[in-house]
């Protein structure tokens, strides 16, 4: 009787904190107390936090390790930042090249040297030799050409 108690309080106290973090920030924001900056890496941490709680609760349960779940959250981070980078991409607010997100706005970047260019990268599409005559393979190949030649980089 006593674990139920201890465990229904335990639950409780994580419900009342998770109330906080999702009612009590989000106005603190809106009030001008916490600023963008700390509101954006505490959305950071709550996402890491709920990744590792999903990863804790599977090994501590069924005592398996989901190599799957850590997968996927790699690559909806993986997917975002792409996103990011190509939302913003050379019109960022810092004048960086790089996205807002990447950027600590108490640095104050300063472009240098606006007429150097950087070095060419070569880029490779590889495919299996069968799919040579594939549709797909040219409609996409095609897609990917098109994309690069109206890139601002």
């Amino acid at each position: 009787m006593k674990t139920s108690e201890s465990f229904f309080r335990k639950e409780r106290t994580a419900l009342a904190l998770s109330v906080l973090a999702v009612i009590a920030i989000p106005a603190l924001n809106g009030l001008g107390i916490v600023s963008d900056n700390n509101l954006n890496l505490l959305g950071r941490y709550f996402c890491f936090a709920l990744a590792a709680l999903g990863i804790d609760i599977i090994w501590g349960y069924t005592g398996i390790l989901s190599l799957c779940q850590a997968l996927f959250f790699c690559l909806g981070g993986y997917c975002i930042g792409m996103h990011m980078l190509l939302k913003t991409g050379t019109q960022s607010v810092y004048g960086s090249a790089l996205p807002d997100f990447m950027v600590d706005p108490t640095l104050n970047v300063v472009r240098v040297l606006p007429e150097v260019t950087g070095p060419t990268t070569e880029a490779y599409f590889v495919y299996a030799e069968e799919l040579r005559h594939s549709k797909r393979i040219s409609v996409f190949r095609d897609f990917l050409v098109r994309k690069v030649a109206e890139s601002k980089f």
